[in-house]
């Protein structure tokens, strides 16, 4: 019987292992660049989040002092499902176009929870997407589930995006940096949708091919860390025209300060605004802003 029980014991985890390995090999995403494949091809805004390296460098307490306003209608979300994002999102992924944005989420998610609190707030599930109307009106959010721990996430005015969301091309990960976005063309070319602070030095990279603006560890330990920009010109003279308006328009800040009699508080946005630095590597005009803990600490 020993023998017998030892047999089906080694039987049982050889089963177990394999159907392991089996289901791990059927899975879509393998990887946080795998996110990047249900996204839609659009001429969208993408961007990427490593959360859990925010969360494990502390970056994420920046987001409590805003709990105590956030809307109602997430709070209530929170207390039904059991979901909070800050805690179990891992990685996400998304594009923006317009009113639509997509989101490819990797984390933890209690699918029975979630599902009843569509059903619960006159949503529908059906077919392995769900739908819900959101507080603005002409736009619902929907949801799929593309495997047990990676979420399609759509808000839109088509109650099918994320049903839409289906994988495409394998698209490589253009940064390393826990934290990058890539504008899209039409904004690029049409920046009016970002504040005037930040479309000011916008309008100068606007003839760039591409852009890639990134969040990087500083070198310098009074930052909590720095804001990258690598933007790629048709050729390096054209780059360099780009670096020296970038160095003009920082200059004119610090200018109108000290008209002022402001100098530039490390608080505040005229601290990072400040703190350009530019560089021309051939075709690539490179900026790099320091974001200071004291901003940080501001914002909560």
């Amino acid at each position: 019987m020993r023998k017998l029980f030892l047999v089906l014991g080694l039987l049982a985890a050889a089963g177990g292992g394999y159907y392991g390995v089996e289901r791990y090999r059927y899975r879509f995403v393998h990887s946080d660049e795998d996110l990047l494949r249900f996204l839609p091809q659009t001429d969208a805004s993408t961007f990427y989040v490593n959360v859990a390296a925010l969360r494990r460098a502390g970056y994420l307490n920046v987001l409590d002092g805003a709990k105590a306003t956030q809307a109602t209608e997430y709070l209530q979300f929170v207390r039904e499902t059991g979901f909070d994002y800050s805690r179990d999102i891992d990685a996400m992924a998304g594009a923006a176009a317009g009113q639509q944005i997509w989101f490819v989420l990797r984390g933890r998610f209690d699918w029975g929870k979630l599902r009843e609190y569509v059903k619960r707030h006159g949503g529908q599930c059906g077919d392995g997407n769900c739908g819900i109307a959101t507080s603005t009106a002409g736009r619902r959010a929907s949801f799929r589930s593309v495997q047990p721990d990676v979420m399609a996430l759509g808000i839109s005015s088509d109650s099918d995006a994320a049903a839409a969301m289906q994988q495409s091309a394998a698209e490589a990960m253009p940064s390393t940096a826990p934290v990058w976005m890539k504008p899209s063309h039409a904004l690029l070319t049409n920046p009016t949708q970002l504040p005037l602070a930040l479309r000011i030095f916008a309008i100068s990279l606007e003839s760039s091919d591409s852009l890639l603006v990134s969040l990087r560890q500083s070198e310098q330990k009074e930052d909590a860390f720095s804001i990258e920009v690598d933007s790629v010109f048709g050729n390096q003279p054209t780059a360099e025209t780009a670096r020296k308006q970038l160095e003009i328009d920082t200059g004119l800040v610090k200018q109108e300060l000290a008209r002022e009699h402001k100098p530039a508080d490390p608080a505040d946005l005229t601290g990072l605004l400040t703190s350009g630095v530019f560089q021309v590597e051939q075709r690539h005009m490179i900026g790099t802003w320091r974001v200071r803990r004291e901003l940080l600490q501001a914002l909560r």
